[in-house]
């Protein structure tokens, strides 16, 4: 079978599906299902979605109530006798505040019940290798680049593309911010279901963040608002932007990065999210032909978090990051290593400089900056260095 169609449910709700035996197997003719009103519109992908489908309040009845009030009263009886029912009660959703609300506030109804919670994932970076090879064209490296860089794995999106016939880089450009596209309006309709107040100030942090700024002092300067402390926190509750340290750093270091999780929303912020008004007035060539000139810059962390994926994903390293030290002096000057994997048996690392080409490395320069490694964070280790480029990225990795 076609791998992406194993994954075609998922377009009905990406996020968290929860599983409780609520119900008896006996039900009454007349079944009271509560009113549902008020659901956000549903933005089906990943991880940020939607909140719960309306359909997932039909609850079976408790055998011996009349009504569902007090409705205290209906959900006790369910959960009590719960191990002795005969249905699944299957909810799904991709809101994570409201999925939250409902399972883990001591308030809600269904506080508690949740016996098995499952977090869908995208396609992973092997698993998009595994998809792209079984297309009925040829794909190149920089197309499955591409195709990462822009749907970040995610199987609405990339089925958006295989089912549309868009295997190429530049119909990828095209396709995705063409009138009409379902990309259009997806960044800000993720945002708005988690985020109520403030959501200029967040657009602001994550637009920054798209656009290559890492430092929370500098973003603040940027935007005019300090300080973020409260925003970036929420962002990354919400799964939006994570927290970096150079690998092997303590956890109350200092040195933090911060970048969006998300390639899409990455992708959305760069180029769709300040464009709205060139692709409503029918000018969206501008904006594929500004995507193609920036293109191979935009890639280039994409190529990286690529080959970190695949590293974990072999089950050799504990952990894969980067490294990075400002030079005692300079200004904005780092010496910095693109990925370090640390062995299973913590006393092997594998270090690698990433570039979309060969003729980009300065190997002289990379391994004094392993020299230097394997005198600090990475004394003691055995080391071994690799030069990483496109033409590695379906090759397996040490």
């Amino acid at each position: 079978m076609y791998l992406l169609h194993l994954h075609l449910w998922f377009r009905i709700a990406l996020g968290f599906t929860l599983c409780s035996r609520l119900t008896y197997h006996r039900m009454p003719n007349a079944v009271p299902v509560r009113q549902v009103s008020g659901l956000p519109r549903a933005s089906f992908r990943s991880c940020l979605a939607t909140d719960t489908l309306a359909s997932s309040y039909a609850l079976g009845a408790t055998s011996c109530a009349r009504d569902f009030h007090p409705l205290d009263h209906a959900h006790a009886g369910r959960t009590s006798n719960k191990d002795q029912t005969h249905m699944h009660l299957i909810l799904c959703g991709s809101s994570y505040s409201m999925m939250k609300k409902i399972f883990e506030d001591n308030r809600e109804p269904l506080f508690g019940r949740a016996t098995t919670k499952i977090h869908l994932q995208p396609f992973a970076a092997d698993k998009l290798i595994s998809l792209v090879e079984q297309a009925p064209v040829k794909i190149s490296n920089d197309d499955l680049l591409a195709l990462y860089s822009i749907t970040g794995g995610v199987a609405l999106y990339v089925a958006d593309f295989v089912d549309n016939g868009i295997f190429h880089k530049e119909q990828m450009f095209e396709w995705t911010v063409r009138p009409g596209s379902l990309f259009l309006s997806e960044g800000y309709d993720l945002l708005r279901l988690e985020v109520e107040a403030g959501q200029s100030t967040y657009i602001s942090i994550l637009r920054a963040l798209a656009h290559g700024q890492t430092q929370a002092p500098r973003i603040a300067d940027l935007i005019g608002v300090s300080p973020l402390n409260s925003y970036l926190e929420r962002l990354e509750l919400y799964g939006f932007i994570e927290k970096m340290r150079p690998i092997l750093a303590k956890p109350n270091s200092r040195s933090v990065r911060w970048q969006i999780c998300d390639p899409f929303l990455r992708f959305w912020f760069r180029y769709i999210e300040g464009n709205q008004d060139l692709i409503e007035n029918g000018m969206s060539s501008v904006l594929v032909q500004d995507i193609a000139e920036s293109y191979e810059t935009f890639s280039g962390p994409m190529l990286e978090r690529f080959f970190r994926q695949k590293l974990i994903r072999t089950g050799k390293y504990t952990t894969v990051g980067s490294w990075w030290k400002q030079k005692r002096g300079a200004q904005g000057d780092l010496n910095e290593i693109d990925l370090i994997a640390i062995g299973r048996d913590r006393k092997s690392a594998f270090v690698a400089e990433v570039k979309r080409q060969k003729k980009s490395f300065r190997e002289g320069v990379f391994l004094d900056k392993v020299e230097h490694l394997k005198k600090s964070v990475l004394a003691g280790y055995d080391v071994q260095t690799a030069y990483l480029t496109l033409e590695d990225l379906r090759s397996p990795i040490l």
